[in-house]
């Protein structure tokens, strides 16, 4: 019996290990599959991770766009100038631009200072202002797109001046600076927006007045004007005035701008520096969101410069472009430099919709007058272009004087702004 027990006990303890190998197989397959499927998951996650980096390389590269800007200083038609622009026919300004209007032309936007009324009366000159309507026409066909309206002398003619030039001019171009009676209304924001390649710039416009009640600008009173003209006081902007400049800044980035470019009618003629209030507005304005300032009246160029605002940004400035075309000549009053001026160049460069930076360049000019064939003749000359060649400084003898020019210009400006200087906005 013992020994068929113990034979049980051998037969039993085959058969459980029979049982348990089986078991310890299974077990280990299992492994094997949970260690393949590691490997399938983590060479997935490796897949995954390659396309998204894949992707990520593939992202859309930053959209570019350029809009060229062009300003130039005061426009003015001293009763010489209309005397010579006389014709049988009207009056024709067209021979003032002809050495400018090719950069005028290239420009996507060009703006001059408009430094007169145009009410389609009898022609006045120096003190009370009035062109004859083909001024803006002959600016027009020059090139220029807008004109700053907002100036010392734009109540010359009074407040019915102010409307009847506005009707005259936006015929040929754009105004910015004062509105028609009509339109304080339904033209509550006094900026504009102009839309250039698709980009949307916001200008604004100002000149110092001479009192603030009433208010008068070169001592007429333009009380009847009231808000259909922008005026500041310089002595008051940093107290309440720059309060009308933030809100037209804000307005225009709020209607879209991209770009917000403010004009000023500023500073104290024929002084070549810039005093301690046009500095102290520029950086105020500056820091209250303006990308550009533009600016004239002391009849002279006067420096640019670049401003650091408190949000890091760079903003340039032209405190004065100077006279564009005008009689005023080099006499025992005024030097030669009243007949001196600037085109104010911006390439301006924008990175998906934003501004990223701007060229500025000073392309800089002279005004020669001439009598020739029993008149006087006034012509723009580019500075930059050959004089020897120039057809009107043959004629009228007057090259070393363009030259001196020239030399005046660089010396004052600084040879950088006359190459061109870029300027990120940061």
């Amino acid at each position: 019996m013992k020994r068929e027990f113990m034979k049980m006990v051998t037969a039993l303890s085959v058969a459980a290990t029979l049982v348990v190998i089986p078991s310890c197989s299974k077990k280990d397959v299992s492994a094997d599959v949970n260690q393949a499927s590691t490997k399938t998951t983590e060479k997935a996650n490796t897949t995954k991770k390659a396309s998204t980096t894949k992707k990520a390389k593939k992202k859309t590269a930053p959209k570019y766009e350029t809009i060229d800007l062009l300003a130039a200083g005061d426009a003015m038609t001293h009763m010489p100038q209309v005397v010579a622009a006389k014709t049988r026919y009207g009056y024709d300004f067209s021979g003032n631009f002809t050495y400018v209007k090719g950069a005028i032309s290239q420009a996507d936007l060009a703006m001059v200072n408009l430094e007169t009324p145009v009410t389609g009366g009898t022609p006045q000159g120096y003190p009370t202002f009035n062109a004859p309507k083909a001024l803006p026409r002959d600016l027009h066909k020059a090139g220029f797109d807008v004109a700053f309206t907002t100036n010392n002398h734009m109540m010359d003619q009074g407040y019915n001046g102010t409307q009847s030039t506005l009707k005259n001019v936006r015929q040929y171009l754009t105004t910015v600076g004062s509105r028609l009676k009509k339109e304080s209304n339904d033209y509550k924001n006094p900026y504009i927006i102009k839309k250039v390649k698709g980009i949307k710039v916001g200008l604004v416009a100002y000149t110092y007045n001479t009192s603030r009640k009433p208010v008068t600008v070169n001592g007429i009173n333009a009380s009847r004007a009231g808000n259909l003209i922008n005026t500041f006081n310089e002595k008051a902007f940093a107290t309440s005035d720059y309060k009308k400049i933030q809100n037209d800044i804000n307005g225009a980035k709020k209607a879209g701008a991209q770009l917000v470019v403010v004009y000023y009618h500023w500073g104290i003629e024929y002084q070549r520096q810039p005093n301690s209030l046009q500095k102290s507005i520029a950086k105020k304005t500056a820091d209250l969101g303006a990308d550009l300032i533009l600016a004239s009246h002391p009849h002279v160029l006067q420096p640019a410069s670049v401003i650091k605002t408190k949000d890091k940004r760079n903003v340039p400035v032209f405190y004065s472009m100077g006279n564009y075309i005008s009689n005023q000549r080099a006499t025992s009053r005024t030097a030669r430099y009243v007949e001196q001026g600037m085109m104010a160049k911006m390439d301006v460069t924008f990175k998906d919709g934003q501004l990223d930076s701007m060229k500025c360049q000073v392309l800089p000019t002279w005004v020669d007058k001439y009598y020739s064939g029993g008149r006087n003749h006034y012509s723009i000359i580019d500075l930059n272009a050959n004089l020897a060649s120039n057809p009107t400084l043959r004629v009228s003898g007057h090259r070393g004087q363009a030259a001196q020019a020239l030399r005046d210009i660089r010396a004052l400006m600084g040879s950088s702004w006359l190459k061109g200087k870029t300027i990120r906005r940061k």
